[in-house]
Formats: C-alpha cells, sequence, structure tokens
C-alpha cells in the first residue's frame, strides 16, 4: 500500500512511492480537502494516483511525477487538469546565499 489520505487537510510532500501493490498517492472523499505535492510515484499495480472527487474537488495535486493516474474513476490524461505531472523544463529562480540546488537531468 502506497499513501492514502482519509483525513480532510492532510499535506503530502517530497516522498518516493514505487511498486505499491494497489495505488501510490490515493486522497478518499474523506481526505478532501488535502494538498499533493513534488512526490515521486511509479510501478504501482492498480494506479499511482488517485483521487475520488470529480475533477479534484478541492484537493491540490502540484509537481507530481508520476505515470497513471484516476480521477472518479476515469482516467485522467489531460482531460481533467487537477492532478498535473512536473514539466520536463523549469525555470530556475536565484537563491538565498547558501541555499544548495540538486538537478535531476534525465538522459533521454
Amino acid at each position: 500500500m502506497g499513501i492514502e489520505i482519509e483525513s480532510p487537510g492532510s499535506v503530502v510532500r517530497g516522498n518516493r512511492v514505487s511498486g505499491s501493490v494497489n495505488t501510490g498517492i490515493f486522497i478518499t472523499s474523506y481526505g478532501s480537502p488535502s494538498n499533493v505535492h513534488h512526490n515521486t510515484v511509479f510501478g504501482s499495480g492498480l494506479v499511482d494516483m488517485l483521487d475520488e472527487q470529480l475533477q479534484c474537488g478541492s484537493n491540490t495535486w502540484t509537481g507530481n511525477n508520476f505515470v497513471t493516474d484516476l480521477v472518479a474513476d476515469v482516467p485522467n490524461g489531460a482531460k481533467v487538469p487537477c492532478l498535473k505531472k512536473t514539466p520536463r523544463t523549469q525555470v530556475l529562480r536565484p537563491l538565498s546565499p547558501g541555499h544548495v540546488v540538486k538537478l535531476r537531468i534525465p538522459i533521454p
């Protein structure tokens, strides 16, 4: 089992889930509204990301890396843009002194 959100107001950030038997990250109808940001989920048995709410309700999904997803039991893809994948390129902003940036650059 991956991460199942059943309490409203939850924040799930910066996790890595791989090879979950069923679902990687899952917001139940009881867990809305919640926020899921900057997680990486791959290789789940059923689906990587799942939101039970129609058009994600008031849940926020941003900056996540995943392959498969369902929204209200319908494959989301690009039709309902509430589950957002991390874009391939991102704009880097200047950092304060002392901050470190780690970059992961995929090689095709």
